[in-house]
């Protein structure tokens, strides 16, 4: 897909591996780039010279040409982090990545959504014996940090619907998580229900997925 083609990028919150880069796109592409203002306020010079910037208020939906989209907070030790509904042709999208747990917030949101990307960030076992620090390891465990492949799927089996069709499993950890780990839990929560299950990875696209009208 040509960069010059997308039309508008949500920016959930300010760490480095969810803006670097996006500053260039920006300014190169003149994108539009959506975010509250807590996330613009820290996001600071690394956005400098993008010329269209629009500010949402967390908890409020707005509307983008077709879609209506719903940013709504998320635990995470960032300035104002938010997972998105993105609504179109009467189907939800529901995308929560980088949380530490679903609050009744989070849960109440993603309820009914047709499609869902979700953060199965780590396997609690190759965490606590891999190469981390200590503190980065309680940050990542921390009710404001990531779910476990375990947090992940259990979210999952409470989100279960007859009209849930599609699951990604995403922002996983190329140090402390393996894709078939993250696969093997999910799958056990969908309990073959039939609902198709993609695992997005870091250096590879995730294929473009096919929903039917």
């Amino acid at each position: 897909m040509c960069l010059g083609k997308i039309g508008a990028v949500l920016i959930s919150h300010e760490h480095s591996d969810h803006i670097q880069g996006l500053g260039a796109l920006g300014r190169r592409y003149q994108i539009p780039l959506y975010m509250n203002e807590g996330t613009h306020r820290q996001a600071g010079d690394r956005l400098k010279g993008v010329k269209e910037i629009h500010h949402f208020t967390t908890g409020q939906a707005f509307s983008l040409e077709d879609l209506w989209i719903e940013p709504f907070s998320v635990p995470h030790d960032a300035a104002d982090p938010v997972g998105f509904n993105l609504y179109a042709s009467g189907r939800k999208l529901s995308i929560a990545l980088d949380l530490g747990y679903p609050t009744r917030l989070v849960r109440e949101r993603m309820k009914e959504a047709h499609w869902i990307v979700l953060e199965s960030n780590h396997d609690p076992e190759m965490l606590m014996n891999g190469p981390y620090p200590w503190h980065l390891k309680q940050r990542i465990l921390g009710k404001r940090g990531h779910l476990s492949n375990q947090d992940s799927s259990s979210f999952l089996a409470d989100l279960l619907h007859a009209n849930l069709s599609h699951v990604v499993l995403a922002h996983l950890s190329q140090v402390n998580n393996r894709p078939e780990l993250a696969r093997d839990s999910a799958l056990a929560a969908l309990r073959e229900q039939g609902i198709a299950l993609h695992v997005a990875l870091q250096d590879i696209p995730t294929e473009v997925i096919y929903c039917p009208p």
